[in-house]
């Protein structure tokens, strides 16, 4: 229910009162005399708030009487206030009249799930109730730590999350306020990671270049067991698929992947030669969600004005044997500088960077950036996604990301990895939220992020 908050100047209470006359005689000498009135300002007043539901970044109208633009916070679940920006006049600049009796303007931030305020002079001003379709949860104070991965346990969203000196724990959000199960066993380094369900338990997969751990959380308790780490060579990257998690190598007479139950690990499938432009300093190797290898080289070409450098990959599947035909990425003029590859949650973002000379211009870098899923096609996405700024999930061939759109507005897609697009729900402002995981479901993909130095997750309703 809209409710108000009156704000009435101590003057006028006193005339309300019937005190005035003794206030005024008190503090001035001169007649007042002509039986009017000093102007007051009108009392504000909510009338209409369209619409009252829907997705973050929803753009609210208020209408009423005397409002004028302002802050607007929200309420979050914990109770806590959420800065939403500014209400602001609907009237276009310079048409005439008074801005005051224009409708206002704002936008619902995530995470507000109660009622809203808008602030004025000496006070705040209810603006009644917005209920969005997304459901934050309770959040966990976050203290920096590393969000290695996300998986859904039920109707819970369990993190893989590691502190700053390497201890590893679960963290559950569910019903009521999050928790916390610390994993014993010494600190992990992890550079890699790949997180599943089995059944109730998540299990996750953590490796670094020269060792591997199964982390596993049963609901209740969580466990940490190393692998074999002579079976390991130098390790590329993790995955998961249909038949499990898998590891993939590099050895001396290829890549290899690696498959078991702690404490080993056993190569599975063919090992399949390094390509010999890996060994040349244009060739990178980096792993996508499922265990693909993406390799990506650049070369040069040559035209009548500047050479033209070139960048390309080709991709190893996880059940294959040899690396599928070359697909071109681009190409920059001139010479070429440096490529990097490397998995950006369950994606594989390259970047290449090429000196344009020029011709009769100053010298200067490109560089472009690609992201693929498979090692075959590139994604074409815009906004911080685009420059690897943004998480990706694939599981099963669905792809799950986030990304910066128009109007500051973190958007969540979902859909196969072919790029179509089964949803486009948001949240909003970018410029607050940092997405750390995604979770797909059945029932849509939960979604981690920090606003306010706090975790959330966020899920549709």
């Amino acid at each position: 229910m809209v409710h108000n908050t009156l704000f009435v100047s101590p003057v006028r209470a006193l005339f309300a009162t019937g005190l005035v006359a003794g206030a005024l005689a008190a503090c001035t000498s001169a007649a007042v005399g002509d039986g009017t009135e000093p102007p007051f300002d009108p009392v504000p007043h909510v009338g209409e708030v369209t619409p009252r539901a829907g997705d973050y970044g929803t753009r609210v109208t208020v209408r009423g009487t005397a409002l004028t633009a302002g802050k607007v916070s929200g309420t979050a679940p914990d109770g806590e206030r959420v800065d939403m920006g500014y209400a602001r006049s609907t009237r276009p600049a310079g048409d005439g009249g008074s801005p005051d009796d224009a409708p206002l303007e704002l936008r619902v931030a995530f995470p507000s799930e109660g009622e809203m305020f808008l602030a004025r002079e000496g006070g705040e001003l209810s603006l009644g109730t917005f209920t969005p379709t997304w459901s934050p949860g309770r959040p966990l104070p976050f203290d920096g730590r590393r969000v290695l991965g996300a998986a859904a346990r039920t109707d819970e969203t369990v993190l893989v999350t590691s502190s700053t000196n390497g201890a590893l724990a679960f963290v559950v959000f569910g019903a009521g306020e999050p928790r916390e199960v610390p994993v014993g066993g010494s600190p992990v380094n992890a550079t890699f990671a790949a997180v599943k369900t089995e059944g109730t338990r998540v299990l996750a997969l953590l490796a670094s270049p020269s060792a591997a751990w199964l982390a596993s959380f049963d609901g209740a308790t969580a466990t940490l067991d190393p692998y074999d780490a002579s079976t390991l060579g130098t390790v590329l990257g993790v995955g998961v698929d249909e038949t499990g998690f898998v590891v993939v190598r590099e050895g001396p007479e290829g890549l290899a992947r690696l498959r078991g139950t702690p404490p080993t690990l056993a190569a599975v499938g063919a090992t399949v030669p390094v390509p010999a432009s890996i060994a040349a300093k244009r060739g990178v190797l980096a792993v996508t969600g499922d265990g693909t290898v993406v390799h990506a080289f650049a070369g040069e070409g040559g035209s009548f004005l500047d050479d033209v450098a070139s960048f390309s990959m080709a991709s190893l599947p996880a059940t294959a044997d040899e690396f599928s035909t070359p697909t071109s990425l681009g190409a920059l003029d001139d010479t070429f500088q440096s490529l990097t590859a490397h998995a950006k949650g369950g994606l594989v973002q390259i970047t290449y960077c090429a000196v344009d000379s020029g011709f009769f211009q100053e010298t200067k870098t490109a560089c472009s950036t690609a992201l693929t899923a498979d090692g075959r096609m590139r994604l074409e996405l815009g906004g911080s996604l685009a420059r690897g700024a943004a998480p990706a999930c694939v599981a099963s061939g669905r792809l799950a990301l986030a990304e910066c759109g128009e109007g500051d507005t973190m958007l969540l897609e979902e859909g196969d990895v072919a790029g179509a697009r089964a949803s486009a729900p948001s949240l909003y402002p970018c410029s607050f939220l940092e997405v750390h995981a995604v979770a797909p479901t059945d029932a849509g993909t939960r979604v981690v992020v920090t606003r306010g130095g706090k975790l959330w997750v966020a899920r549709r309703k």
